[in-house]
């Protein structure tokens, strides 16, 4: 998650396409269907959720703040007991 503030789109804006719900946008590549981000406003309405698969350049900022959806995650996932869980 970022906040709006701290996240731009580098490349590919034209091609973002949008599934709007009540609460909720998720964006995506029309060109090729790869998630780009959402906005997510039901449990982080502030904040900009972007898949990990969509990030070129990882940063000490980016390591985990918080696991969400834990209730459905594969069994071989490990937990880091340090960081909070919203489930």
């Amino acid at each position: 998650m970022s906040s709006p503030e701290n996240f731009s789109l580098e490349k590919g804006a034209d091609a973002i396409t949008e599934y709007l719900t009540e609460r909720s946008i998720k964006r995506f590549c029309s060109t090729c269907g790869s998630a780009t981000w959402l906005k997510n406003g039901k449990h982080f309405p502030e904040d900009v959720v972007l898949p990990m698969g969509a990030i070129d350049t990882f940063s000490e900022e980016l390591k985990p703040q918080v696991h969400v959806y834990t209730a459905d995650k594969a069994e071989w996932v490990e937990i880091d007991r340090a960081i909070p869980v919203m489930s």
